[in-house]
């Protein structure tokens, strides 16, 4: 997959205009959206889900959550054991990533042992384990620890060249250290209010949209 474009997209649910006339072009590379809380940047990552489907007529999309999805009843390496199973990927070198990510010391216990930061930890490798064209990526460092974040960086940065990724954040320093282009949003009806290319990222603007997003 090259490019996954949405033209002009208009979404209504109950008689309440969610989204409007929104143009989106993936490529290979990071988008990151940045937005208010509540317009609607969740639901538009289903909508790209179902039109990928659609076109596609495939399942290959990584998809991380704000939810930790894992089984109760296994440890964490055997949760990533069966990911690895089902979604082999030769590319990931996923011993080194537990040991960058300091996860090797969780990998015996169970879900519910592991607070929610340790849990999102352990997604965000399991959403690299599907060696996937489109990653969709929603407040993907929510409960990491700001000096932890440069090896999730680094993990993202090293294995999304040839794919399209779609990032969710509210952090705006993320957004510029990880980023191909970054999108700003309105609140609702949502809407892309400016793009900036990696060469004209500039954070007080990108803020003062957000500021005025209304």
């Amino acid at each position: 997959m090259n490019t996954l474009a949405i033209n002009h997209l208009n979404y209504q649910y109950n008689d309440k205009l969610l989204i409007k006339d929104f143009s989106l072009t993936l490529k290979p590379g990071i988008t990151t959206l940045v937005g208010p809380s509540g317009c609607g940047k969740s639901t538009l990552i289903k909508l790209i889900i179902d039109n990928y489907q659609n076109i596609n007529r495939t399942n290959n999309i990584s998809y991380m959550t704000q939810n930790n999805l894992f089984f109760s009843w296994l440890t964490m390496e055997k949760n990533i054991e069966l990911f690895i199973k089902l979604n082999p990927n030769p590319s990931l070198n996923y011993q080194q990533y537990i040991n960058n990510l300091d996860l090797k010391k969780y990998l015996n216990l169970y879900p519910h042992q592991l607070s929610g930061g340790t849990l999102r930890k352990f997604a965000f490798l399991i959403t690299f384990i599907k060696n996937s064209d489109l990653i969709l990526l929603d407040e993907p460092f929510n409960g990491i620890d700001e000096f932890k974040r440069k090896e999730y960086y680094e993990l993202l940065l090293n294995n999304c060249h040839d794919k399209c990724v779609l990032l969710i954040t509210h952090n705006i320093q993320e957004a510029l250290q990880v980023s191909n282009t970054i999108i700003t949003l309105t609140t609702e009806p949502m809407t892309i209010k400016n793009i900036y290319t990696k060469d004209a990222f500039n954070y007080q603007k990108i803020y003062q949209d957000l500021v005025f997003s209304a």
